[in-house]
C-alpha cells in the first residue's frame, strides 16, 4: 500500500510526500504510483517532486519514468535535494 500527497493548480503538480508501507518496498510501487497520478491528472503539463541526493534507487526510477534534474539545494554538510520534473 502506498499513497502520494501533491497540490494542483490545473499547469503545474508538485509532489509533496510518497510514503508506502514498509513490507511491500521494492515492488515496484513508486513507479505505480507515479503513473496513476500522471493518468489522474494528465491535463497538467508539469509534474516536480525532490528527493535526497542519497536516494539514488529512487533517482534510477523517476528518471526511468522521464523526469530530468533542474535544481540541486545543500540541506546541511552532506545532503542535497534534487529537484526532478516531467513535462
Amino acid at each position: 500500500m502506498g499513497s502520494v500527497k501533491s497540490l494542483n493548480d490545473g499547469h503545474y503538480l508538485p509532489y509533496r510526500q510518497a510514503d508506502r508501507v514498509p513490507e511491500v518496498a521494492n515492488r515496484n510501487l513508486d513507479t505505480h504510483l507515479m503513473t496513476e497520478i500522471e493518468i489522474m491528472y494528465r491535463n497538467v503539463s508539469r509534474f516536480e517532486l525532490f528527493i535526497g541526493s542519497h536516494s539514488t534507487k529512487n533517482f534510477h526510477i523517476y528518471y526511468q519514468l522521464g523526469y530530468v534534474e533542474f535544481r540541486r539545494d545543500l540541506l546541511g554538510s552532506k545532503l542535497k535535494l534534487i529537484y526532478l520534473e516531467r513535462l
